[in-house]
């Protein structure tokens, strides 16, 4: 239930662009067009203000009081801005957060972005993406999720 103390969250690993039409990205939003939202923005707005925030250089060197974005100290030079499509690519590791009403088991989602090729193989201690999931997991603890699914690195 969305009225209980009890908040359930998800670590979804997307792709480090941020849009509606790759990846794990595009099937949460085909679930997320099911069933109507009433509580929160929709997904895709959702994603606009925190691509909104991303390109507000001043936004992003603070903490913002919505959480929408953990990680603080991306520098301004990373967060890159794709010229053919206007997609934000992000650095892996980069994590935001969304809110839903309308998923069944999950009132949070935390993307962890990264790339295919990053989650093959080997993860050592010091990779961005664990460093990044180290950021969700404190992203998740703020927001108060009590029951958190994540993403095993196998």
């Amino acid at each position: 239930s969305l009225y209980t103390n009890s908040l359930s969250g998800l670590i979804l690993l997307v792709d480090n662009r941020l849009n509606l039409y790759s990846g794990n990205t595009h099937k949460l939003s085909k679930v997320c067009e099911v069933f109507p939202e009433f509580h929160f923005n929709p997904f895709d707005q959702q994603l606009n203000t925190i691509r909104q925030k991303l390109l507000n250089p001043d936004v992003v060197k603070r903490r913002t009081p919505t959480n929408y974005l953990i990680d603080d100290t991306i520098p301004d030079s990373v967060v890159k801005e794709d010229d053919s499509s206007g997609d934000l690519i992000l650095p892996t590791g980069t994590c935001y957060l969304t809110r839903h009403s309308n998923l069944k088991q999950v009132h949070c989602v935390i993307h962890l972005a990264s790339t295919v090729h990053e989650v093959q193989g080997e993860v050592s201690s010091r990779d961005p993406l664990l460093v990044g999931l180290k950021s969700a997991l404190k992203l998740a603890s703020e927001n108060n999720m009590d029951n958190l699914i994540i993403p095993l690195f196998l």
